[in-house]
Formats: structure tokens, sequence, C-alpha cells
């Protein structure tokens, strides 16, 4: 991810105020992990009050602190596989325990779950030999 001033990701004008406050957020998230950083910034982006965003940006940071740095990475990490990017969205992540269980992405599952065996016949087999 290319580093930018925060004022140029927001949509809306931001205070001198609250650009502080917000890269102040956004190191933290850094130092918690690249998911995290990821996650503000979307939120960052697509904020529309300067509070409300400095809100939400330093709540999912508490939940470091209650959680553990991990905890929070891997629910920042299951919560960018969707398009909602708020602070309830990662709460609810932790609570319900799925920043828990291991993400796994498509290709990988795939590979997973290829079996490999002489009796198993794939569709060359049927291709090749029907009548």
């Amino acid at each position: 991810m290319e580093e930018s001033p925060i004022s140029q990701w927001s949509t809306m004008r931001l205070t001198p105020h609250g650009i502080e406050q917000l890269s102040s957020c956004y190191h933290q998230a850094k130092q918690i992990g690249d998911n995290t950083a990821i996650y503000l910034r979307f939120i960052i982006e697509q904020g529309k009050m300067e509070q409300r965003i400095i809100d939400g940006c330093k709540a999912i940071l508490r939940l470091a602190r209650l959680y553990g740095n991990q905890t929070v990475e891997n629910g920042c990490h299951r919560a960018l596989q969707g398009k909602k990017y708020n602070y309830n969205t990662i709460k609810a992540i932790i609570t319900n325990g799925l920043a828990h269980e291991i993400v796994i992405d498509q290709q990988q599952e795939d590979e997973d779950y290829k079996i490999t065996h002489q009796n198993l016949r794939g569709a060359d087999f049927f291709e090749n030999n029907s009548n």
C-alpha cells in the first residue's frame, strides 16, 4: 500500500486536528498489522463525518488493547473480504469468535481438496472413452 497523506485519502475536507488524530491512529494500526492499517484506511476513505471517523478508528485500536493485536488483525483480515468498513463489523467478528477462524483463500482450499489416486478418473477419461 502506497504511503499517502491522510488528507488525500478522505473524500471530505479534514481539519488539521483531524489529520493529526487520524495519522496517529493509522500509525498505531500499522504496528498491529497490515490488515488493520488497510481497514483503517478504508474507514478514512469512506467516512462522512470527521469525528465519527476518528472515533471509529480509536475504537478499533481499543479492541486491540482488550482482545490483543492478533485478534484484531485477524478480524480486520476477515472484514476486508466484505464491503462494510466500521467498528461494529470488527466488534461483531471478534465477539462472535470469527477472528480465530482461519480464513482460507479459494485457491488454497481447492489445492487442499484435490485427491490423487490411481483409481480416480478425471474429465479427460470420459471425453476420450465415450462411445
